[in-house]
């Protein structure tokens, strides 16, 4: 971000002499921290059986794939619905708004108890859904 705002900041004003000044780069750190935690928040929402993640979303009532992956970040919640569509997102995104976290858990559980989707380890340790039980 940086690197773009200086580089702006070149072409606007045709010279580069402003690279010379010292507080003109504490401008463009604070200028490119401030837009890349903008960029950063993930508009996450979800009604009663949906689940929504800047373009794309799941019905949680209908998935037929749940699975959990660790990542850097934490743990990486992988969604595919009947329909064929998918969205993964950051567990910790979703449980920071416990009626949030509320609704999709409870459609992951009709999911994978009721519907049968498809799980991973990963899954069932670190979030406690049981396993469907044998048919």
């Amino acid at each position: 971000m940086a690197a773009i705002i200086a580089i702006g900041v070149t072409v606007v004003t045709a010279t580069i002499q402003w690279t010379a000044i010292w507080y003109e780069w504490i401008i463009i750190g604070i200028g490119a921290a401030l837009i890349y935690g903008a960029q950063r928040r993930i508009k996450v929402s979800g009604g009663t059986n949906w689940l929504k993640l800047r373009r794309g979303w799941v019905r949680t009532y209908e998935l037929t794939r749940v699975t959990a992956h660790s990542t850097p970040a934490g743990i990486e919640l992988r969604f595919t619905d009947r329909d064929g569509r998918r969205l993964s997102v950051i567990s910790d995104e979703i449980q920071r708004d416990r009626y949030m976290w509320d609704l999709v858990y409870n459609g992951i559980m009709h999911s994978v108890i009721a519907g049968g989707a498809e799980t991973n380890n990963l899954l069932h340790r670190a979030f406690q859904v049981p396993r469907p039980k044998p048919d």
